[in-house]
């Protein structure tokens, strides 16, 4: 325990030095209130004072209200010397903040457990912010916990949605695909049998709009049948969608789940973006297909959206394969992003997107899954554009 005395006369300084150092107290000393508040001012100051009353520069009470105004992030135990023991003088003491007195000529004894007191005081008073300051980081883990709970529930509730959504959706549109698709089979075969009855007629004199509709009809019903083709590709991501919160672990290769991935987000890109894939077709690796998929898939919308000012727009998806693991990037020449935030970005509901436009999820729940599978996210910086990687261990079987 550190203590400080002021004190002008020098023979009761030298005193009460000798004594508190006898008792086992790191003890600094000064002969007026001025220099006495120098030290106090200081870092690692003593907490445990032992002042006089009557000092040159500055008093002993006007050193004592000066520290219970100025000091409030911890306690200060004052103990007051002074030659006055009226009780009305000790009233202005008390009124100043003093904490206890010591009336000259001191007994030995008493400074002994004056002093002893004070230290219990300041001890209790350090023990007791320790556990306010436990208490206080103990509360902002709850309340970090909590707000983690909380954003998961609403993820949670949102995805669940999509799933009733996509669900409802897939099945609606599935019914009149199957139409679209029995009678364009019909179709198909009815002009097998109309092209065999007619194809010996049709001559040179025929009508030029007969002649062209004979050559374009079975185009024509390619053109329905890859309709529906790419309809129920569209319905089957959706199904997988909807399927989303149940792990299905399985093997697959990297280059399915982007061409996947960009049949969803076609609507998106069609508006003046230029796609280049480059994949190694053999990149193999096990997981939940559906949440790759997911990730591709915010990760091509939130490029698409940062390109939205661009008068030419490219989008570079490359997949690589290294020794243990797989490389995936998405690049983009939109806006690039901040190094500022780049700390930020994954996460939850942090977003550089207008009010409207973003959750602040996506980058949060992507980060999630490919951690979720042994992998890692990151976002490269770049001088234009942004570039999104994240790695995926490979399949040992492969």
């Amino acid at each position: 325990m550190k203590v400080l005395i002021a004190e002008d006369d020098l023979t009761s300084r030298k005193m009460l030095e000798s004594l508190l150092q006898k008792w086992g107290y790191d003890v600094c000393a000064t002969s007026n209130g001025k220099h006495a508040w120098e030290i106090l001012e200081q870092s690692d100051s003593p907490h445990l004072l032992i002042i006089d009353w009557l000092m040159p520069e500055l008093d002993g009470l006007s050193l004592c209200r000066r520290i219970r105004e100025k000091f409030s992030d911890y306690y200060t135990y004052i103990i007051l010397q002074t030659t006055k023991d009226c009780s009305e003088d000790k009233k202005y003491g008390f009124k100043a903040g003093v904490d206890d007195y010591l009336v000259k000529p001191f007994d030995n004894l008493e400074l002994y457990h004056k002093v002893n007191v004070g230290s219990r005081v300041i001890t209790y008073e350090y023990k007791i912010n320790e556990s306010r300051k436990s208490i206080q980081k103990y509360a902002q883990q709850m309340e970090s916990l909590a707000q983690q709970r909380a954003k998961q529930l609403v993820h949670t509730d949102r995805m669940a949605t999509l799933g009733v959504l996509s669900a409802g959706l897939a099945h609606e549109i599935n019914n009149p695909t199957s139409f679209i698709s029995g009678n364009a089979q019909l179709i198909e075969k009815a002009w097998r049998i109309i092209n065999e009855k007619i194809g010996n007629e049709v001559n040179e004199n025929e009508d030029e709009t007969f002649k062209m509709v004979c050559d374009e009809f079975p185009d024509m019903i390619d053109g329905i049948k890859k309709g529906v083709d790419r309809i129920t590709s569209i319905i089957n991501g959706l199904k997988g969608y909807a399927r989303h919160g149940s792990t299905n672990k399985e093997s697959f290769t990297i280059s399915h789940v982007i061409e996947e991935a960009l049949q969803l987000c076609q609507t998106a890109l069609k508006y003046n973006v230029k796609v280049t894939v480059d994949c190694e077709y053999d990149s193999t690796v096990s997981g939940d297909k559906q949440q790759i998929e997911q990730v591709l898939v915010n990760l091509i919308l939130n490029a698409v959206h940062a390109m939205e000012n661009n008068e030419e727009s490219f989008l570079t998806i490359k997949a690589e394969k290294k020794e243990k693991y797989v490389s995936v990037s998405v690049t983009d020449n939109g806006i690039g992003v901040s190094k500022k935030v780049i700390n930020k970005l994954f996460d939850p509901f942090f977003t550089t997107k207008e009010a409207g436009k973003g959750t602040g999820l996506g980058l949060s729940i992507s980060n999630n899954i490919i951690i979720e599978h042994g992998g890692e996210l990151k976002c490269i910086p770049m001088e234009k554009g942004a570039c999104f990687n994240f790695t995926l261990p490979t399949n040992s079987k492969k």
